[in-house]
C-alpha cells in the first residue's frame, strides 16, 4: 500500500544562513552532522519518514447567551489550521535521499539531530518560509499540497527495541494549502 510522502523544506535569507547542520551531503566521505560539508544548496530540504499525517482546522464562532432565549451565533469565517507528522529518524545520516516526482528536487532523510536543530533554529520568517508538502501517492495523478508552516512543537522518543531510529510527533500551524490552485492536483 503506498502512502503519502512528506517534505520539509526552509529558505534561508542567503547560502550563508545555512549550517552544515541543516545540509546533507551524501557524495561527502562523512554525510554525517560533525564534519560533513554542505551541498552549498540554498534551501534546506528534508524527506520525513513519516507514518501519520494529520490535518486539523479550528474554527472560532462565537455564541453570544440571551437570557431565556435561544443564543445568537456570529461566524464570520475565522480558521486556524494546524498539521502534526509522526514517523521516525535515523540516529546517524544514511545519505539516503528522494525526489520530487514533478521538479526532480531532490531531498534527502534528516538525522534526528539535524531535525532537532531545524525545531530549535528554523523560524517563520516573511521572505524565508519554511514549507511542507504533502505529496499523495495512493492516486493516479500526481497530487500534493503544500502549506506555509511554523514548528510548534516536538517531541522525541528512543525506543529500547530500535536505538538507531527515534520518533518524532511534530506539530505546525500553518497557512490553508498554497499555490495557483488551493490544492495541486494536476
Amino acid at each position: 500500500m503506498a502512502r503519502s510522502l512528506v517534505l520539509l523544506e526552509r529558505t534561508p535569507e542567503n547560502e550563508g544562513a545555512l549550517t552544515y547542520i541543516d545540509v546533507v551531503d551524501p557524495s561527502s566521505a562523512d554525510p554525517g552532522i560533525a564534519s560533513g560539508g554542505g551541498d552549498n544548496s540554498t534551501r534546506a530540504r528534508y524527506a520525513l519518514r513519516a507514518n501519520g499525517v494529520a490535518l486539523k482546522t479550528f474554527r472560532t464562532p462565537l455564541q453570544v447567551g440571551i437570557p431565556s432565549n435561544s443564543p445568537i451565533l456570529f461566524d464570520i469565517g475565522s480558521y486556524r489550521p494546524t498539521l502534526s507528522i509522526s514517523g521516525f529518524v535515523e540516529v546517524e545520516s544514511s545519505g539516503d535521499f528522494m525526489t520530487h516526482p514533478e521538479d526532480g528536487t531532490t531531498y534527502y532523510y534528516p538525522t534526528m539531530f539535524q531535525l532537532q536543530h531545524a525545531v530549535t533554529q528554523w523560524n517563520y520568517l516573511k521572505g524565508q518560509e519554511m514549507t511542507v508538502t504533502i505529496i499523495h501517492t495512493n492516486v493516479q495523478s500526481a497530487t500534493y499540497d503544500k502549506y506555509n508552516v511554523a514548528i510548534q512543537t516536538c517531541n522525541f522518543n528512543m525506543s529500547s527495541l530500535d536505538q538507531r531510529r527515534w520518533s518524532f510527533d511534530m506539530a505546525f500551524v500553518c497557512t490553508r494549502p498554497v499555490g495557483v490552485r488551493p490544492s495541486q492536483n494536476v
